[in-house]
């Protein structure tokens, strides 16, 4: 796990809502991405806490995230923010797909719908095996 560029985490928040993070292992900083600009310090704290335990249990490898970065970008959020409160995952799936892919992001609310049909579309298209 120390090997990847990142480790990107789908993040549901009391079943409300979703949002995006990603861990940058080599710049060794966790980045918070939620459409509609929240700032969860305590979710990014336990992922530092959990790639730490994670490093020590699996790789028998010391690793201290006390110093990582934790950020809540803003000025690269505010133009994909939601603009209602149901597209949230839609979101998340964006950010990932985009962040994993090390490209920027280049959606906004409007392209939303679009992006619906295209996933509708993927999963029928190429169904997973059970």
């Amino acid at each position: 796990m120390l090997e990847v560029d990142r480790i990107i985490i789908p993040v549901n928040l009391i079943n409300t809502h979703w949002a995006c993070a990603v861990i940058y292992i080599k710049e060794k900083r966790i980045v918070y991405y939620d459409s509609m600009s929240g700032r969860n310090h305590q979710l990014l704290n336990n992922i530092a806490h959990w790639l730490s335990d994670e490093s020590n249990d699996k790789l028998n490898i010391p690793l201290n995230t006390s110093e990582w970065t934790r950020e809540f970008p803003r000025e690269g959020i505010v133009p994909h923010q939601q603009l209602n409160g149901v597209d949230c995952g839609i979101f998340t799936i964006m950010f990932a797909d985009r962040l994993g892919f090390g490209v920027n992001l280049d959606f906004n609310q409007s392209h939303i719908m679009a992006i619906r049909r295209k996933i509708c579309h993927h999963l029928c298209t190429y169904k997973i095996p059970y």
